[in-house]
């Protein structure tokens, strides 16, 4: 009797598995790694970084945040331009991006096209995990194309905070400390 109860018990779950599968569909999305980003593939800009931190990342660590770094400033160019925030979510954490998605509720080609022209970074907190960093770029010249067809560049300081979320680093707190026009 009980070598039927537990044949039962075990068909049941076979029967609840194999239906829980075929229900299941799949997007199949290519993983992060496998996917191209144009949006950083035409981005270039001069980086200069520093390290003050007292524990300090390894070579290989600091050459993967360079590439992010001018990586999540490409996508916020493209969101400043466009108002879409769907291609940079792989570069944004989730509090950050929800953060964006209040803002920026549709894409809408922007009147003012932004490009980041260098960077002066000091890495000021590297954890020792290496997964989370504060950084202060000092010297961030943006480039501001107005409709008038003018340009404006200007001066930074900004702090950043980013994690190391998956494949990349992810910036998750951002304030402009100070920006002031750069004199012709």
């Amino acid at each position: 009797m009980t070598r039927y109860i537990f044949l039962s018990f075990f068909a049941l779950v076979a029967v609840l598995l194999i239906s829980m599968a075929s229900i299941q569909s799949y997007q199949m999305e290519p993983p992060y790694f496998l996917r191209f980003d144009q949006i950083t593939f035409q981005h270039s800009a001069e980086i200069d970084i520093e390290v003050v931190s007292t524990f300090p990342p390894t070579e290989e660590q600091l050459k993967v945040f360079e590439e992010d770094y001018l990586a999540i400033w490409a996508h916020l160019n493209y969101i400043h331009y466009t108002n879409d925030l769907k291609p940079g979510k792989d570069r944004f954490t989730e509090r950050f991006y929800e953060n964006l998605a209040e803002s920026y509720t549709e894409p809408i080609k922007g009147a003012v096209e932004r490009n980041d022209i260098s960077h002066e970074v000091f890495v000021q907190n590297w954890s020792r995990d290496g997964l989370a960093c504060h950084v202060i770029d000092s010297a961030a010249v943006l480039n501001y194309k107005l409709p008038s067809g003018d340009s404006l560049q200007t001066q930074a300081i900004i702090a950043m905070a980013l994690y190391f979320q998956g494949d990349n680093w992810r910036l998750d707190a951002m304030k402009i400390i100070e920006e002031k026009p750069l004199k012709p």
